[in-house]
């Protein structure tokens, strides 16, 4: 495994999941300004796409990210955390390819795309394989997640340079959010 997470193969799953969490909230602290990415590079941005409602995703995916590591952690069963945690570990690292792929597509780097390849994609296929290789998780489960998760990955190549519905979806609940918020001047 890879000896960044060496030292780690000591400490237990279920704090791991917060450390996961902290990645994850670095990773969206990175995409502060997406918007003007998105703006540059896709076709079909939604009209409420703004680095408000930008942030309001941002906003939003931390806020699930915590309530997810909750229900997993206040689980206190590694095999039950494990359970509910391996998905959202799916989703930030299918989110990371993309930033990846977008990368490579516009030839430029998207934002969120260090803490993607850094500490999103690394330390969530460890958790993933941990999780596996201690028992919590069968390797079927984690299967079921990959084929899931590359069919979003197979869109989002589909779509190239124009906006996926599920993004425009994702802007949509951070408009909804961003309208609640007031914006700093």
């Amino acid at each position: 495994m890879d000896t960044r997470f060496t030292g780690m193969a000591s400490l237990e799953f279920i704090p791991l999941i917060w450390v996961f969490l902290l990645f994850t909230v670095l990773h969206e602290l990175e995409e502060w300004n997406i918007n003007a990415f998105e703006r540059r590079h896709f076709s079909g941005v939604p009209d409420y796409a703004t680095d408000h409602s930008a942030r309001g995703v941002i906003a939003f995916v931390c806020f699930v990210g915590l309530i997810w590591s909750s229900a997993a952690a206040l689980s206190g069963d590694p095999a039950v955390a494990a359970w509910i945690i391996v998905p959202a570990f799916f989703f930030m690292i299918m989110n990371a390819f993309q930033h990846v792929y977008w990368s490579v597509l516009f030839r430029r780097f998207a934002p969120g795309i260090f803490s993607a390849v850094l500490l999103i994609i690394p330390f969530g296929t460890y958790m993933i394989l941990r999780a596996i290789a201690q028992g919590y998780v069968p390797a079927w489960y984690a299967g079921v997640w990959t084929v899931i998760f590359a069919s979003v990955w197979i869109l989002t190549v589909r779509a190239g340079s124009k906006m996926t519905d599920f993004i425009r979806g994702v802007y949509g609940i951070g408009h909804w959010i961003s309208e609640r918020i007031p914006a700093g001047k």
